[in-house]
């Protein structure tokens, strides 16, 4: 338990150290065509984890805008015990590890069938309910033009 809890620790500084990264992001202009990083807030302190309500409204939010991935963030209180650390752990590999292994596949699915393996599947209107699900009501994706491997100044239309 003692190794879960330096796994915890180190994982938490590292997180940290992307605070410079999170702020730089934050001021910067969004362009349609570059992925880009959304922060997701960990549980409240009391360790409250998230219902799938607001799995979808937090990491399926982030992947039906096309973001390339999310961080998980929090504060030191999730390290301060094995117990609270386990429980980050448990929470990670079960639910949320479950969730984001839906909507990583349904992005996967959709980028190689809808878009040819030439972009990312994003929103086709922003304030739509579409989402990267696998279950049937995930319709309203459409494919964002990223560059193309042969020519970096390219786009694939």
């Amino acid at each position: 338990m003692y190794h879960l809890w330096i796994k915890c620790l180190a994982a938490w500084i590292f997180l940290k150290r992307f605070n410079g990264v999170h702020v730089m992001h934050a001021k910067a202009p969004m362009y349609p065509n570059e992925p880009f990083l959304v922060f997701w807030n960990a549980p409240t302190t009391q360790c409250r984890l998230r219902y799938k309500e607001d799995l979808v409204t937090t990491v399926g939010e982030t992947a039906a805008m096309g973001a390339a991935g999310i961080v998980f963030w929090g504060s030191m209180q999730y390290a301060s015990t094995v117990e609270s650390c386990g429980k980050v752990k448990d929470y990670m590999n079960g639910p949320l590890g479950r969730y984001i292994v839906n909507v990583t596949t349904a992005a996967k699915i959709c980028s190689r069938f809808l878009c040819k393996r030439h972009g990312r599947c994003v929103r086709k209107h922003s304030d739509s309910n579409a989402f990267l699900h696998l279950f049937p009501d995930s319709s309203g994706s459409w494919c964002m033009a990223m560059p193309t491997r042969k020519n970096n100044s390219g786009f694939v239309t």
